[in-house]
């Protein structure tokens, strides 16, 4: 998932009892639900005035405000258990994605791939949140959620000898500006990180951009969006152009490059190493 695609047509109801997830997923099985990519959370407020519940404090009961809501911003409610919960992080908040939900918190596994999409509905929206979900279960309701929890910026460039020759292997050919070291990591990245990436081009000769282990999504090339993002591992970099891409380092720490795939500018120093690392809880 190099993009963060979280698609609701994907999850399944099977996962969602599975006994290594959370007490709190296997307590309410019918509220969530699993896939490889992530799992799906629809909890609808309480509300004094349209459900027929013992009532609460005014504040608990507004089935209009997420905040302070019984089941969702309250000590016990939803979005402050996995607030808390030191498993899972805090990535996204999204106030009123939809005129039924009044907000989306989107959560990242800290140790493993997956994300968790939870919405909070209206307490008047009891109807729409069973809809969402039975729709969502038996593959329908097939939304499409991007998140990245990095961003970097990557740049090529080429430093000619001060001889004015034009021998190439006295050129410097160089990723932000630094020749490459195996000695130095340049990135730090966490497992299960999903980032955008840019990768832009200062010379004039183009760059095909690598990186090993990872493919990647294509969303932009020169800062326009692409009307189908797509899929590679090996993209070019045309002269003063740039590149935007999504990825997702999810399946293997360690060591890995990325570089310029002409072999005379990647042997000369068009190189950076990268490091992918397993969070301690």
């Amino acid at each position: 998932m190099g993009s963060a695609e979280i698609l609701r047509q994907t999850m399944d109801l099977g996962g969602a009892r599975n006994r290594n997830h959370p007490r709190f997923l296997r307590q309410h099985p019918r509220k969530c639900y699993l896939s490889r990519r992530g799992l799906l959370v629809l909890r609808k407020g309480a509300d004094n005035v349209n459900q027929g519940i013992v009532p609460v404090s005014a504040s608990l009961g507004n089935g209009d405000n997420a905040a302070t809501n019984l089941y969702w911003g309250a000590a016990f409610g939803v979005r402050t258990f996995f607030s808390k919960n030191k498993d899972w992080e805090l990535i996204s908040v999204t106030p009123n994605p939809s005129a039924s939900i009044l907000e989306r918190c989107i959560f990242k596994h800290r140790r493993s791939a997956p994300f968790l999409v939870a919405d909070a509905y209206r307490g008047k929206e009891i109807s729409q949140t069973i809809w969402d979900f039975l729709e969502a279960a038996s593959g329908k309701n097939g939304e499409q959620l991007s998140v990245t929890s990095g961003t970097r910026k990557i740049t090529f460039s080429t430093r000619p000898p001060a001889t004015g020759g034009d021998d190439f292997r006295e050129f410097h050919f160089m990723v932000d500006n630094r020749l490459f070291d195996h000695n130095r990591v340049d990135h730090r990245i966490r497992l299960g990180a999903v980032e955008e990436w840019e990768i832009v081009n200062l010379d004039e000769a183009d760059h095909p951009f690598h990186i090993h282990t990872n493919p990647f999504l294509v969303t932009r090339i020169n800062g326009v969006a692409l009307a189908e993002p797509i899929w590679r591992d090996t993209v070019n970099v045309r002269g003063h152009g740039s590149v935007t891409l999504r990825t997702r380092f999810e399946d293997f720490t360690g060591r890995l490059v990325l570089h310029c795939h002409i072999l005379n500018h990647e042997d000369i120093g068009m190189m950076q190493l990268i490091e992918v690392y397993n969070a301690p809880v």
